[in-house]
């Protein structure tokens, strides 16, 4: 198969987002036996080798005058590396502005077109910016004519199975695959410090408020506890975030890692933790942590969202919390500071299902199929 990527993420490690791990994970797999190239318009260039970056201006008014151009570019390239046989347009996202008459002008020359839906971009949002305006205006005209130019759906949760199989298209439910490590767990040691971590983003989406004021309380009790933050923000709630941090000493905030600092302090944590406050984004979406943490063989505290409840068992493969509930979040920290014992069982039964559920080569194969039958 020839397969094209038209990339909403870009594909650069220091700006690697969920949804970019994710599309790296799936070209890891296709590329081993199909062609495999990524169309991105970013403010940053990526380093995979197949990758064509087209310059995104910061300014809205070059943007527009720029986004014509770069159709004009997009399919002239399309038409160039088409290739005899199967020829695959995968669309990261809904259409935005970006690729609009690219996906059209795809059509016309013989591609397949699949969309992968990762959230459900039509819930409201903060996000005011002309250009978001724009997009969102373009994604519901070509949501209502998705029928007549898609030839199949993957999403990432129950929900968006549900929501997009009333459009009676192939669709195919593909979680976030990661890369199965060798296990490797030792929480034997009752008398060291028990080590939580949280790594993200800082979104409201991820509740790190929740968790730094459960933590709080659990430090409160206990002496021997430690929370380990790690990523970045420039938005208000992150501000909030570092204010409520200044008021405990045993929080301790690293900042933006890369790769390798970031594994390290994985395997230095106890118990890693996935939180997400209470939304109908929650529910849509689904965690890209949390196939993350699992791999490592780690003990995974998570919110009770999406398709987590169905997926795992509380206090057999993982500890469940409620979402948007600090109390529930003490609980199951205090819990895993009493229980270290148990946690061994709990994270190697989590790394099982991690491997069942996340593992780059099972969710490989279900798309690769499911793009070789559409």
């Amino acid at each position: 198969m020839n397969i094209v990527y038209l990339g909403k993420y870009t594909l650069n490690k220091v700006h690697a987002s969920a949804g970019t791990k994710r599309v790296l994970n799936q070209i890891r797999y296709l590329a081993i036996d199909n062609r495999v190239n990524v169309i991105t318009i970013s403010h940053y260039s990526s380093d995979y080798e197949c990758n064509l970056n087209l310059k995104r201006h910061d300014s809205n008014l070059l943007r527009l005058l720029t986004i014509p151009i770069h159709w004009v570019f997009v399919c002239f390239w399309l038409v160039a590396n088409k290739q005899p046989g199967r020829n695959i347009l995968l669309l990261e996202s809904v259409v935005e502005l970006n690729f609009a008459i690219p996906v059209l002008f795809s059509k016309l020359v013989g591609y397949k077109l699949v969309h992968d839906v990762i959230e459900n971009f039509f819930l409201p949002e903060t996000e005011t910016s002309f250009i978001s305006r724009m997009n969102k205006v373009v994604s519901l005209l070509f949501y209502r004519i998705i029928t007549s130019y898609a030839d199949g759906i993957i999403v990432i949760s129950e929900r968006l199975f549900e929501q997009y199989s009333l459009l009676r298209l192939p669709v195919l439910k593909l979680y976030n695959s990661v890369e199965i490590r060798q296990l490797a767990v030792d929480l034997e040691e009752k008398n060291e410090t028990t080590t939580f971590l949280y790594s993200g983003t800082f979104g409201i989406k991820d509740a790190v408020q929740d968790l730094l004021r459960a933590f709080i309380r659990v430090s409160q009790d206990y002496t021997n506890v430690k929370l380990v933050l790690t990523g970045r923000n420039e938005s208000d709630y992150f501000q909030e975030c570092m204010e409520l941090i200044q008021t405990n000493e045993r929080i301790c905030y690293l900042g933006y890692l890369d790769s390798d600092l970031l594994e390290k302090a994985y395997r230095n944590a106890d118990v890693l933790v996935a939180t997400r406050n209470s939304s109908q984004f929650a529910d849509y979406g689904f965690p890209y942590k949390l196939s993350e943490y699992l791999s490592f063989g780690k003990p995974v505290i998570a919110s009770a969202v999406s398709d987590i409840p169905m997926l795992f068992t509380d206090y057999e493969d993982i500890l469940l919390v409620e979402p948007s509930n600090i109390e529930s979040i003490a609980k199951k920290m205090k819990f895993a500071i009493d229980n270290r014992h148990i946690l061994k069982g709990i994270a190697e039964k989590g790394f099982d299902k991690c491997n069942r559920y996340f593992s780059i080569n099972r969710i490989g194969k279900d798309l690769s199929d499911f793009l070789t039958t559409i």
